[in-house]
């Protein structure tokens, strides 16, 4: 019996060897020098993930299904840090230290072509940011070059703790979490989810499902699924959920740099603006940490209010830098 969790894996492992090719534009020629896969099974598994995406290629079943040896975590993790180092030394170089840490911890030594894959696999971008080369990793941030040119061409999600104070259970009070998914074309919300406790993966795909979706307000029409997703390098942002999601739906998945977020500020004044328009008008708003009033809200009851601002006040609200309605922006680009 074909377990769920072993098609995935198989299906991810795929991915990675087209990955360069996708996302970089690196010839399949090239790949195919570089790993123990040939060019004609490359461009086979790339004819089946254009055509149904992840689904494709985990109907490419093999006869050694399953008997392949899993690397170790920790061998694995080793490699792709020397991989990443701003002077990488050379695979050769990288596969006898790998093979005397495998020795050490008494666990099986990759081969050196599997060691070439796992290299080959790394897109450059993730590379250049790994090694903190920000002149390199210019290159490839897709925030950077340029702005989005239609609604759903370029997503970003982030969260916030926000300034205000709830209630929730038998009369306990938190600061919620709020993550927002806004489409960069039109400033548009397409997403949210609420929580009392910190973002996690969880969180972050469920807000994802609600930007995708068609939602039951008419009022709101944002949806969809965007061609590139842009977030920040949180833990949740770069779980492996995340990141299944995103290549079954074959939507680019882009990380900003530690410390230099650049196309950020979007969303953080999205933030603002809901902490000025919303949340200083509610009980239990914040002030520098300093409560301006007794909370009497409940988290179903902000939620409330949040969407209510969204659907009638900021998504009707000419923006400040396209000087149009969010929703009538992003609606007028999907004619």
């Amino acid at each position: 019996m074909t377990e769920i969790g072993s098609d995935n894996e198989q299906a991810l492992a795929k991915y990675r060897h087209l990955q360069p090719h996708i996302e970089e534009g690196i010839p399949l020629v090239q790949l195919a020098e570089v790993s123990s896969i040939s060019e004609r099974t490359l461009r086979r598994w790339l004819s089946a993930y254009r055509k149904e995406g992840l689904a494709g290629l985990k109907r490419q079943n093999r006869s050694d299904r399953g008997k392949r040896r899993k690397l170790n975590e920790d061998i694995e993790v080793a490699i792709r840090q020397q991989v990443s180092k701003r002077q990488r030394p050379p695979l050769t170089v990288i596969h006898r230290r790998i093979m005397l840490l495998a020795k050490e911890k008494g666990v099986p030594a990759p081969s050196y072509s599997l060691v070439a894959d796992i290299a080959q696999s790394i897109p450059l971008a993730a590379k250049a940011l790994a090694s903190g080369d920000e002149t390199e990793f210019r290159k490839y941030e897709f925030v950077h070059r340029q702005e989005a040119s239609a609604p759903n061409e370029l997503w970003q999600a982030d969260h916030t703790l926000l300034d205000i104070e709830l209630l929730y259970g038998k009369g306990q009070v938190c600061r919620p979490w709020l993550t927002l998914i806004v489409d960069d074309y039109s400033r548009a919300i397409v997403g949210y989810y609420l929580c009392e406790g910190a973002p996690s993966a969880i969180n972050t795909a469920l807000a994802f499902r609600q930007a995708i979706w068609r939602k039951a307000d008419p009022e709101w029409p944002a949806c969809g699924i965007p061609e590139t997703l842009y977030v920040d390098n949180g833990s949740d942002f770069i779980s492996e959920h995340i990141k299944q999601v995103c290549i079954a739906l074959k939507i680019r998945l882009i990380h900003s740099m530690p410390g230099r977020p650049r196309g950020r500020g979007k969303i953080e004044r999205l933030f603002r603006t809901v902490n000025d328009m919303l949340l200083a008008e509610l009980p239990g708003y914040l002030k520098g940490d300093q409560s301006q009033s007794r909370p009497q809200l409940t988290i179903t009851e902000f939620t409330e209010r949040l969407e209510t601002f969204i659907t009638q006040t900021y998504h009707h609200r000419n923006h400040g830098t396209t000087g149009e309605a969010p929703i009538k922006r992003w609606s007028e680009g999907n004619r």
